[in-house]
């Protein structure tokens, strides 16, 4: 019995089939072929059943070379897929981590922003605190410096009145041993002045480290000019 493969022609299938039908009805086959014909035509069958045949075969080969070709690709791709999914994994951690830090570095520079804040608002109360300080401390100072200069003025006039004085009065002559008693209103400086000796003498000889603190009634001794 012939087989023919599913990729035969239906115009080869028919004729075959007509064929065996005549055969076996006994027609007169004879008048329509030889049986030289008949065994030629059942050659060029079979020959091009084998050519099929192999046709198949080739084609199983492909379609087993195919197959593996797709399951080699499926396993890239799963593996590709792995890879792509593992990657994804690894970036979304790796972005989960940057957001994480960008958040922690945006709380810090807010703390910042904050501290800084604080700070010049402090500095500018201090600042401000301490011009006013130093704007008191001024006008005190200047105050003093007036009161200062005021003593100092005055003490000079009365340093040239005490001058005016002794050039007035004549410079009793100093003997050995001779003696002042303080009265009102006389100063060291102004009791040295009419004996015509140095303030500094006057308080060495008198043993007065003070010459500011002289009193009524005191005797001093008056060194020799």
């Amino acid at each position: 019995m012939v087989i023919f493969p599913p990729s035969a022609g239906k115009q080869m299938k028919y004729f075959f089939l007509a064929f065996l039908i005549l055969f076996q009805s006994g027609c007169a086959i004879n008048d329509i072929a030889t049986k030289e014909d008949v065994t030629e035509v059942q050659g060029h069958l079979q020959a091009r059943q084998t050519d099929l045949s192999e046709e198949m075969v080739g084609l199983k080969r492909k379609t087993a070379q195919l197959e593996s070709d797709l399951e080699e690709i499926s396993r890239g791709s799963k593996t590709l897929e792995q890879k792509l999914f593992s990657q994804q994994e690894a970036y979304a951690s790796e972005l989960k981590s940057l957001e994480q830090k960008n958040a922690t570095l945006q709380q810090k520079i807010s703390e910042l922003q904050g501290n800084f804040s604080k700070v010049d608002t402090q500095f500018q109360a201090r600042a401000k605190e301490a011009q006013t300080q130093r704007a008191s401390d001024l006008a005190k100072m200047d105050e003093k410096l007036k009161i200062i200069l005021e003593e100092i003025s005055k003490e000079n006039e009365s340093l040239h009145n005490e001058i005016r004085s002794m050039k007035k009065t004549p410079i009793p002559s100093l003997q050995e041993g001779d003696t002042h008693t303080v009265q009102p209103g006389e100063s060291l400086s102004k009791i040295a002045a009419s004996y015509g000796v140095s303030s500094q003498a006057l308080a060495q000889a008198n043993g007065i480290t003070n010459v500011h603190s002289v009193r009524v009634g005191q005797k001093l001794k008056i060194p020799k000019r």
